[in-house]
């Protein structure tokens, strides 16, 4: 039952999302997170064969069921209660996190709007807001890097429990790394490409 109202939830800010740019702003999430359940397999491929190298003793079929796990894990839960800090965070703790910045110089909003508020963007407006979403996507990016490296790393610790958990948690720093790179150069890729198709 949770699961059902956690995707419906997430589903309805994904579909919603043209709408939020233009009242309410836009969350990132709805950018980022279809990305990675896109991409998902691909990913998890990627830190297998990673993996792999680590642990050349290992049957192959128990890396890649280690992989999928964590990743399963990361990707369901990691990411969107990270973000979900984070909007918590812009709002409430940041001051000024959640409005224009009025009163004050315009480049003070820009800065705040590619610092931050990287977590849920404001409706500035085209065509600032094609570049602020691939700058935010950057950011949010390497908080999410270190996200899925950690909860992927104690995933594998408590569900598989390894007798060798520092080479675990090496292999699975460099396995992220390489995924990582796979998923902003695609993101990259996809930016680029948008941005030539509407100029």
């Amino acid at each position: 039952m949770l699961s059902k109202i956690f995707f419906l939830f997430f589903g309805f800010i994904t579909l919603f999302a043209p709408i939020a740019s233009s009242n309410a702003g836009i969350p990132m999430l709805a950018v980022l997170w279809p990305l990675y359940w896109a991409l998902f397999i691909p990913i998890i491929l990627i830190e297998w064969y990673t993996v792999r190298f680590h642990f050349k003793n290992k049957a192959p079929s128990y890396l890649l069921k280690t992989t999928f796990v964590s990743n399963a894990i990361s990707t369901f839960l990691g990411i969107p209660i990270t973000w979900g800090i984070l909007v918590l965070i812009q709002l409430f703790i940041i001051p000024g996190g959640g409005g224009f910045y009025e009163g004050l110089p315009k480049y003070v909003g820009f800065l705040a709007a590619f610092t931050v508020q990287i977590a849920w963007i404001l409706p500035y407006g085209e065509p600032l807001i094609n570049w602020i979403i691939p700058t935010a996507s950057t950011f949010l990016m390497i908080i999410f890097f270190f996200t899925s490296y950690f909860i992927e790393k104690h995933s594998i610790f408590i569900i598989f429990k390894p007798k060798d958990p520092k080479l675990w948690s090496h292999a699975m720093w460099r396995a992220n790394i390489h995924s990582y790179i796979f998923l902003y150069i695609f993101l990259l890729g996809t930016f680029i490409y948008r941005l030539l198709k509407n100029s």
